[in-house]
This record gives C-alpha cells, structure tokens and sequence, in this order.
C-alpha cells in the first residue's frame, strides 16, 4: 500500500512539471508574438501625437554692417506634409531680402523640410529678425494651418574704429591758395598768351574760331519721330481715341508748316486746306489725301464720331503716307 501511493504521488508530480513547462513555453510564445505588436502601436502613436514645430536659426549671431545674414526655417515632423515657406517675407524690420534660392511653394515631401533667406541690414545696433509664416497641411487636405517661426536677434557691429565710429560728411571746396598752384595757372596763361602773340606776328590776324551749330532736324524726320511716338502710346488701346486724333492731326499739321514755311497755328482745317493749296510740292492727289485725313480727324475730335480700329489704323497711314510723298530730305535742304 505504501508503495503505491509512492508510485501515484511521483506520477502527479510529473505531471505538474510537465504542465508548467508547457505553460512557460506558452507564454513565452505569447509574449514573443504580442510584444512586437504593442511596441509598434506604441511607437505609432507616439509618432502621431508630435506636432509640426517651425524652427528658425541664423548662421550668425554678430554681424558687421552689409553682411549678408543667411537664415534657414525649418518645418519639423512633417513627413508625408504639402508645406509652404512665403517666397517673399513681408515685414522684416530692418532687414531686406536680399535673395531666396529655390523656394518651394509646395514643400518638399520630407520629414524635415527648410527654405533659407539671404538678409541683408545697413543699421548698427541689435535687432530682431521678425517671425516668418508658414503654412502645412497633410497630403490631402483643403485647409492650411499657420505657425510662426521663432524671432532672432542679431547684433549689428560697424567696421569703423577709433574716432571714427560714424561715416563723416564729406568736405567742401578746397580754394586753391597754395603757391604753387597758382604759379602754375599763371605760367599756364603766359604760355598761352606767348603763343597767340606768335600766331599774330607771323600772320599778321587774330585766329578765326567757329563755333558752327548743328543743323536742323528735317521736317519730315521730326514728324517721323512724333508719329513713332505716339504709337508706342497705344492711346486707342487706353480707350483715348479723341486724344490719338487731336495728337496725330497736329503732328500732321506741324509738319506741313515746317516743309513749306506755312504759319497757320490757329486755322480751322478749311482755312487751313485753302492755304496749302498754294504750296507747289504739294500735287492733287497729296491735297486729297490730306483733306479726307483731316475730315475724319475732325469727325472724331468735334463730332463724336467713333471710329473702328481699321479705321484709326487708315488715319495712321495717311499721315505717315502723306509726310513719306512729300519729305524734303537734308541734301535738298542744302541746295
């Protein structure tokens, strides 16, 4: 009897060895399975939860007067974000832009994406870079979230020393009182008076100096200026259509008095066609062609007549014709 209960007991015992062993095989199993899982959740959530954060940083803290400043801002955790850095800061104080190389409206697809600005100031003292705005979304969305960058002090140092801390005025006149500077303007004057007193004794008369002036423009080249000018106006364009006329007309005018010394500043355009038709360079088929121009002319300026965009083209070419048929070129002038 009691060798069999020896027997039962030693079984059971076996037994339970064996099932905790099972036991710790299964848990181990287990956690060898779910531990990776919850890890990574974690580390999801963790990486969800961080928020994008705008950061700024100067390559300097001191700077001379000029020095270009290079200023990096930065866009932290915003992987798989659109972001936008402002290609041009507003408000920067008294700082100027001075460039922005390849900015980005969009953002890169980066985890850490940055934009850099070239400043430039011209003012000693200490200042501060003012914060710049910049906006980021996720891939996807409509709207922008805005955040500042962080503001950054700079102090601004001169390259003057000594005395001389501030740029000086510049100086007046300096009067020549030296002594050997006007020793040397009046050996100057008697040289040159030696030399004209020799031009008089050897020839017997003063020397002639003439000063010719340039000779005048032709008419018909100051015409061709004007009217060259006054399209590049564009004054239809600009809906000043009576002013294009009253601008062309008088250039036309201008020109007819100049090529054959007419007078007539203050004529109506039929005292004024009577007139020219004294003029003998001027052929019938020129008296015409003037006539129907300053007709239309006076259609539009006194009649409200409105022409078509053909029609204002014609008016130029009548003019430009009219001035081309009838120029006295600079040779003839001359003669």
């Amino acid at each position: 009897m009691t060798e069999g209960r020896k027997q039962i007991r030693g079984k059971g015992q076996g037994s339970r060895v064996k099932n905790l062993r099972a036991e710790a095989v299964l848990c181990a199993f287990l956690f060898s399975v779910l531990c990776p899982l919850f890890l990574g959740e974690a580390h999801a959530a963790d990486k969800a939860v961080k928020p994008v954060q705008i950061t700024a940083k100067a390559d300097r803290e001191k700077v001379n007067i000029g020095d270009r400043i290079s200023v990096e801002v930065t866009a932290r955790n915003a992987a798989g974000m659109d972001v936008w850095f402002p290609d041009k800061p507003e408000n920067l104080g008294e700082f100027s832009l001075i460039s922005a190389p390849s900015v980005d409206k969009k953002g890169a697809k980066t985890k850490d994406p940055s934009q850099t600005y070239i400043l430039g100031i011209y003012t000693t003292g200490t200042y501060v870079i003012p914060p710049m705005p910049v906006k980021y979304r996720k891939s996807g969305d409509a709207d922008w979230t805005t955040s500042m960058s962080p503001q950054i002090p700079i102090t601004v140092e001169t390259l003057l020393t000594g005395d001389y801390t501030d740029i000086r005025d510049l100086k007046g006149i300096v009067s020549l009182r030296s002594g050997f500077a006007w020793k040397a303007l009046l050996i100057t004057l008697l040289l040159a008076l030696a030399g004209l007193g020799l031009y008089v004794w050897k020839t017997g008369a003063f020397p002639a100096f003439k000063f010719e002036a340039p000779p005048p423009k032709p008419a018909y080249v100051i015409a061709f200026q004007e009217l060259e000018k006054l399209k590049a106006m564009n004054l239809p364009d600009k809906g000043e259509v009576k002013e294009y006329y009253i601008r062309l007309s008088d250039i036309t005018r201008h020109y007819l008095e100049n090529r054959f010394a007419l007078r007539a500043p203050e004529m109506t355009t039929e005292e004024f066609l009577l007139l020219v038709r004294g003029a003998d360079d001027l052929v019938e088929s020129h008296r015409k062609l003037l006539g129907d121009f300053l007709s239309h002319c006076d259609m539009v300026k006194f009649a409200k007549y409105g022409p078509t965009p053909l029609e204002m083209l014609d008016s130029f070419k009548a003019a430009w014709k009219l001035v081309e048929e009838t120029k006295l070129n600079q040779e003839e002038v001359k003669t």
